[in-house]
Order: C-alpha cells, then structure tokens, then sequence
C-alpha cells in the first residue's frame, strides 16, 4: 500500500512539472504594439470588391457586377477628389443603376435570360465608356 500511495505521489509530480513547464513554454516576451494603419506605407493601402455567386448564371454575371461597384465608387472617390463634375458623377450613377437594374434582370430564377444578359452587358460597357 505504501508502494502503492508513493507512485501515486511520483506520478501526481510529474503531471505537475510537466503542465507547469508547458505553461512555462508558453509565455513569451511582449510583442510590439501594432502599427496604425495611417502610418503603414501608402503602398498598403487600398479597396476590394468581389461579388459572391449562388449559381451558374451569377456567376456568368458576377464580373459585371463587380465593374459596376468599381464605376460607382470611382466615380464617389473622383468627385470628392474635384476630378469630376458633380453632374458626371450623378450621371455615372444613373448609367451604374440602370446596370444594376439590368443585371438584376438576367437571373431571373438563376437561368440567364440572354436578352437581358446581353442588356446588362450593353450598360455596363456604357458606364465603363463614360469614366
């Protein structure tokens, strides 16, 4: 019994040491603060759009789409930069409505319809002309 009480001490040791000497491992010297992003090197910056599909014909339309939202916030970040004209600017979100609504149009039900798919495609090509 005695035999018996000592490796069970031995053993509840060892389980210590080991889990002390892990969280031991664990602990590491402090990291550097982060770098503010208004600091990072003008390189670094920058805007992503994509367009997530649920289907076939989304997919087929899905680049179109993504054109469209660059148009639209081209156009937001030229007027705001004094590029463009606030007239050009609200007629590139007319031209990117009338893309959207089009595109819009082409899935009906997730099969492309190929007269409003070739629709879609005529008005995004005209808001891509007018920038």
């Amino acid at each position: 019994m005695k035999a018996r009480t000592l490796l069970s001490a031995g053993l509840l040791s060892l389980a210590l040491l080991t889990v002390v000497g892990n969280l031991a491992g664990c602990v590491s010297a402090p990291q550097p603060a982060p770098q503010a992003l208004s600091s990072a090197p003008a390189a670094l910056r920058g805007d992503a759009t994509a367009t997530l599909a649920t289907n076939a014909c989304e997919a087929a339309v899905a680049a179109d789409y993504t054109a469209v939202i660059v148009a639209r916030k081209q156009a937001a970040a030229d007027l705001r930069a004094g590029r463009i004209s606030v007239d050009r600017a609200q007629r590139m979100q007319q031209l990117a409505d009338q893309a959207r609504s089009a595109l819009d149009a082409a899935c009906p039900g997730g099969r492309p319809d190929n007269r409003q798919l070739d629709a879609a495609r005529a008005a995004v090509q005209a808001l891509q002309r007018s920038r």
